[in-house]
C-alpha cells in the first residue's frame, strides 16, 4: 500500500520539486546585479587627497587644536558610478569637490584657502550579498587639481595623486538605498550617501 502511495504521489512530487526549481531560480534573478549601473551620491568627513599629508592631521588638529586658529573640516561631495562586471565585482569613476582640501605645508589657517577636485577610477569587491544587504571593499586611484588662492591676492594651482581605500562598506536597498562607508583617502575618513541601481 505504500508503494502504491508512492506512485500515486510521484507526479504531485515532481511537481513540487520542478515548481521549487523555478521559484528559486526566479528569486536569484531578481537579486542578480550583473549588468546593472549603479549611481551614488555621497558626502564624506575628513577627505585626505594628497597622499603625502599626514594621516588624520585633520582629524586631530579638530579634537586637539594643534593649529591656533583651526577650525572644523567641511564635508566633501562626491558622485560615483559603477558597472557590476559580475555579482562580486564592479568598476567606475567618481568625482568630486573638497571646498576646504588640506595638504601637509599649508592648512588653511594662514591665509590660504584651498579647493580641489578629484577624479578617479573605483574597483568594488562583495564579500556579501543578499537581498536588500551588501557588504563591500572598495578601492580607488586618480588625481586631484587643487587651487590654493592667499586672500583673494594670490593664487596657484597644484595636482597630485590621490587614493581611496574603504575596507567596511554596507548597503542597504535593493535597486534604491544607502550606503556607509568606512576608509581614508580622498573621500574621507567615513561617507555616507543615496544609491540607484539601473
Amino acid at each position: 500500500m505504500n508503494k502504491k502511495l508512492l506512485v500515486m504521489n510521484f507526479p504531485l512530487l515532481k511537481i513540487i520539486i520542478v515548481s521549487a526549481f523555478i521559484f528559486y531560480s526566479a528569486a536569484r534573478a531578481q537579486g542578480q546585479d550583473k549588468g546593472k549601473g549603479e549611481l551614488n551620491a555621497t558626502v564624506g568627513i575628513y577627505p585626505v587627497e594628497d597622499v603625502v599629508t599626514i594621516t588624520f592631521q585633520a582629524l586631530f588638529d579638530d579634537l586637539f587644536g594643534i593649529h591656533e586658529h583651526q577650525h572644523a573640516s567641511r564635508p566633501v561631495g562626491f558622485i560615483t558610478y559603477k558597472y557590476h562586471v559580475s555579482e562580486r565585482f564592479a568598476l567606475g569613476g567618481a568625482t568630486g569637490y573638497n571646498s576646504d582640501s588640506k595638504s601637509w605645508d599649508h592648512y588653511n589657517t594662514d591665509g590660504w584657502r584651498q579647493r580641489a577636485m578629484t577624479s578617479a577610477m573605483e574597483g568594488t569587491m562583495y564579500w556579501a550579498k543578499r537581498p536588500g544587504f551588501n557588504f563591500y571593499s572598495t578601492a580607488g586611484a586618480g588625481f586631484f587639481f587643487r587651487e590654493r588662492s592667499y586672500y583673494g591676492t594670490q593664487k596657484k594651482t597644484d595636482a597630485g595623486p590621490a587614493i581611496y581605500l574603504a575596507p567596511v562598506g554596507l548597503r542597504f536597498g535593493k535597486d534604491l538605498g544607502c550606503f556607509l562607508e568606512m576608509g581614508y583617502g580622498y573621500k574621507g575618513i567615513l561617507n555616507a550617501g543615496l544609491s540607484m541601481r539601473f
